[in-house]
This record gives C-alpha cells, structure tokens and sequence, in this order.
C-alpha cells in the first residue's frame, strides 16, 4: 500500500514538473510566443533598415531627388526664381 502511494506521488510530481517547471510545457509555450513577436520585430527592423539604405543610395546618386527635398522640406528656391505664398480665406478655415 505504502508502495502506491509512493508511486502516485513519484507520478504526480514527475508530471508536476513536467507541465510546470522550469522547462515544462507551460513554459515552452511563453517561450515560442516570444520567438514569434521577436522574429516579426527583426523582419520589421530588417525590413526598416533596406527602406533607409535605399533613402541613403537615392540621397547619394539622386540630384533630382535631393532638389525635390530641398525645395518641399527647406523650402529653397534656384536663383531667379520667384515665390508665391498663398495666403488662406478665413472662410475656408472655419469650413475645416
């Protein structure tokens, strides 16, 4: 009888462990989880890092594309060549 009981235990405690402990199957689950958000947050980081090489590449061999960003984000102008700024109608501001 004692024999069982020790047994039972022995099983209840291996499964215990099993399921449980610190590499069970609970643990294997949280695990591959956090595999799975951090390869998509590398493919994110790599896939990141090719949009600013090519913006690199572009800004490195692209003249027309370096005047276009100078003249839309630092508002220059050539030489000779004049503004104009358009001022908004009040009513149209109020329409928004």
């Amino acid at each position: 009888m004692k024999v069982k009981i020790v047994v039972g235990l022995l099983v209840i405690l291996i499964l215990g462990f099993t399921v449980f402990g610190e590499h069970g199957l609970f643990n294997l689950v949280r695990v591959r989880k956090q595999a799975e958000v951090l390869q998509a947050e590398a493919q994110r980081l790599r896939d990141e890092n090719a949009r600013i090489a090519d913006e690199i590449k572009r800004l490195q061999t692209d003249r027309a594309y370096i005047e276009r960003l100078a003249r839309e984000e630092l508002g220059m102008v050539r030489p000779g060549e004049l503004v104009f700024l358009f001022a908004e109608n009040p009513e149209q501001k109020r329409q928004r």
